[in-house]
């Protein structure tokens, strides 16, 4: 039977540590589980390439605050009654309040418990540049050094072949506040479509929490 969600256990004596921006700490608190906008920036025409150049957001509802709650995103959860993009209380709040991407941190008696959520955006011909920014927040119940739970973060193509590695995640690696992460991709992927895609495989106790929010996908093209 699956077990119900947990509020988020703070240590007793370092307290609940409110969500924020800041960087990481090796302080781990344990948790049970459970738009953005495409401007763009443009600079004056190059004379030698007879276009202007851009930078826009690629991204739909890379806050996760679009309505209905997930809308762009594509989610295959653990449990379909218990949604990835949430607001749910019990967790880490939001870092762009009041939705973000909650995966993992169920306990099932399944073998290996897995989330997914990804996005597929088509790119703007002549891309010269592609950046992704976000942040993550990840709390344990694990003890130990061995890795039990992980996290993936990957641009893939639509059959989700990888492209490139954003970030990878794991039960080792637990916070006690937002912490950025940002990838400059290599590739050229100018005109592709492209996946950006999460997903995280459990074991059924001592479950971790993956919280992501506030991403973008920034193509740098010339129009």
């Amino acid at each position: 039977m699956p077990r119900m969600r947990s509020l988020l256990v703070c240590l007793a004596l370092a307290g609940c540590a409110q969500a924020t921006s800041t960087p990481e700490n090796t302080d781990v608190d344990a948790t049970v589980r459970r738009d953005s906008t495409s401007g763009a920036d443009s600079t004056p025409s190059d004379s030698s390439t007879g276009c202007t150049t851009m930078t826009k957001n690629m991204l739909r509802n890379g806050t996760f605050e679009g309505t209905p709650a997930g809308v762009d995103w594509n989610a295959t959860p653990i449990d379909n009654t218990l949604p990835i993009v949430t607001n749910q209380a019990g967790g880490v709040a939001a870092q762009s309040p009041a939705y973000r991407a909650w995966m993992g941190g169920l306990e099932q008696s399944a073998t290996t418990n897995k989330d997914v959520l990804y996005q597929d955006i088509t790119l703007p011909p002549m891309t010269t540049k592609l950046e992704f920014k976000g942040f993550y927040d990840v709390r344990t119940g694990e003890i130990g050094s061995n890795i039990y739970d992980r996290a993936t973060i990957e641009l893939t193509t639509a059959t989700n072949t990888q492209l490139e590695l954003i970030k990878a995640l794991d039960d080792n690696g637990a916070t006690t506040a937002w912490t950025p992460f940002n990838k400059l991709f290599t590739g050229s992927y100018s005109g592709m479509t492209v996946r950006l895609r999460l997903s995280t495989a459990s074991d059924s106790i001592d479950p971790t929490s993956f919280f992501f929010d506030t991403f973008e996908l920034n193509a740098t093209f010339c129009q």
